[in-house]
């Protein structure tokens, strides 16, 4: 595994004050100097190893590793500013650099085994970087606008460059151009600071407005549930509709509605089916339209397939092994029963998952937790409905339903085994029988 704060920057009290980046990934921690991930050679772990660090009279943090001879810039957020140098026996690469100093700037390196002093002057590009750093961390982020924007003309690509322009914009209360430049740079912390500062000046400006929409639609709900009362309940003529109201109240009542899916014949095939289908869509939904704060996915690297597998797929999954298990437990659910039952028991996680999408493009980091506790609760749902409906629809008690639970995702697991092997051989006898076309192609 990797190791971690191999950078620190410690006060009297010996604590690490060293500021971190805004970038951070489970893969990639922030608080993970050098290169990422281990690199493995000869069957032998490479982790980064530094053997000496300094700080330029600009803040620059230099940090020499003597594992695969590179030098690492960080600036005093903890960004990553560059990388330079390598192992071998060219110019400008060493076999165990060992100390280095800065001159000017000037970068004089040591390399203790070919016994060679190596000088790095700074490119034109890397002059603006420096300089646009030296302002960025004095929090002259107005000053550092035009060296950014002449780090952008030389690499676009140049994430800090972006964050930089951010807090420019800033400052200036340009929110939606601040937006912009932190979505560029993927600071997620500063776009969320930047739609909050846009919400509370769009709160200011249209308050009236606001809280009139609301009294005009407490008005017109209040209007139309007291006609609703005088009227009293009129059963619905469409039975589409009828079933579509059995569906929802499975979210109250799992135990009533899987009895009379199972002794009255309710339920409808077909919509659960399209809610099992509406999962996927709504995985999709989630993953590609939840709001940048909160969305650690590349948007242009869907995987389609991976997603429903994880969402649709699964639940397929769940009912043939459901089914397939019926007759060994004394199950006496029927594959209508089953596939019914999962649709309605997933209701929870479409009705929750879909207003949260909306809700992360609205709101900032802050409300994360509120967030993560609302998904959170609508799959503990989706399972409460799942135990409720098994049970029921199989006429088990309490503890053998958990049991046929566990056996039941035992046999899901290995049905996706057997499918794996499946897919595989199928790959190896299509590049076997692709590889012999090739061969009487070339033999033609």
């Amino acid at each position: 595994t990797n190791s971690f704060n191999e950078l620190k920057k410690l006060n009297a009290l010996g604590n690490n004050v060293l500021r971190i980046s805004p970038f951070s990934t489970t893969l990639y921690p922030r608080n993970d100097y050098g290169d990422h991930p281990v690199a493995w050679i000869d069957a032998k772990p490479y982790d980064t190893m530094f053997s000496d660090v300094l700080v330029s009279p600009d803040g620059v943090i230099h940090a020499l590793d003597a594992q695969r001879g590179r030098v690492f810039l960080y600036d005093e957020d903890s960004n990553l500013l560059g990388v330079f140098g390598g192992q071998g026996e060219q110019l400008g690469s060493f076999r165990q650099p060992s100390s280095f100093v800065l001159i000017g700037q000037r970068l004089v390196v040591l390399d203790a085994m070919k016994n060679t002093l190596t000088e790095f002057v700074p490119t034109p590009f890397g002059d603006k970087v420096f300089e646009a750093t030296r302002l960025y961390g004095d929090g002259l982020y107005l000053e550092a606008t035009e060296p950014w924007q002449d780090v952008l003309r030389m690499c676009v690509n140049y994430n800090l460059a972006y964050i930089g322009l951010g807090k420019s914009h800033m400052r200036l209360e340009e929110y939606r151009e601040a937006m912009r430049d932190f979505r560029l740079g993927y600071d997620r912390k500063g776009y969320s600071d930047a739609l909050k500062e846009l919400s509370l000046e769009f709160g200011r400006r249209n308050l009236g407005w606001i809280l009139l929409g609301i009294l005009l639609l407490g008005t017109l709900g209040f209007l139309w549930f007291r006609r609703r009362k005088a009227r009293g309940k009129r059963p619905s003529r469409s039975a589409f509709i009828q079933e579509v109201r059995l569906a929802f109240r499975t979210l109250i009542h799992p135990i009533d509605v899987s009895e009379r899916i199972k002794y009255d014949r309710r339920g409808n095939l077909t919509l659960a089916v399209a809610l099992i289908a509406l999962v996927f869509l709504t995985s999709v939904i989630t993953r590609q339209a939840t709001g940048f704060p909160f969305n650690p996915n590349e948007i242009d690297a869907i995987n389609i397939l991976i997603v429903f597998l994880g969402s649709g797929g699964l639940l397929l999954l769940w009912i043939v092994a459901n089914v397939a298990l019926t007759n060994m437990m004394e199950g006496e659910a029927s594959p209508y029963e089953v596939v019914i039952g999962t649709g309605y028991s997933m209701l929870p996680y479409i009705l929750v998952a879909l207003p949260l999408v909306v809700l992360t493009n609205l709101l900032s980091l802050e409300a994360a937790i509120f967030l993560q506790a609302a998904s959170v609760l609508s799959l503990a749902w989706c399972g409460v409905l799942f135990v409720a409906t098994t049970m029921t629809l199989h006429q088990f008690r309490f503890r053998k339903t958990l049991g046929y639970i566990v056996l039941t995702i035992l046999g899901m697991a290995a049905a996706a085994f057997v499918l794996m092997l499946v897919v595989s051989l199928l790959q190896q006898v299509y590049v076997f029988l692709y590889t012999i076309y090739n061969e009487i192609m070339f033999r033609m």
